[in-house]
């Protein structure tokens, strides 16, 4: 289980509505869209929306 399916399993289970931040120290975004993503699918009701600040 990668950090963002801890995240995502954590808020799930402590209710939280929403999750925010996610980071690469490589700045790939493809890994972090593909990373949320899959935690999202494994939270129930959660989506991931991928956002880049700041905009190019």
């Amino acid at each position: 289980m990668n950090t963002f399916e801890r995240m995502a399993l954590y808020v799930h289970e402590h209710g939280f509505p929403v999750t925010t931040l996610g980071a690469s120290r490589w700045r790939n975004m493809q890994q972090i869209k593909d990373r949320g993503v899959r935690a999202a699918a494994r939270s129930p009701g959660r989506i991931f929306l991928l956002t880049a600040w700041p905009p190019a």
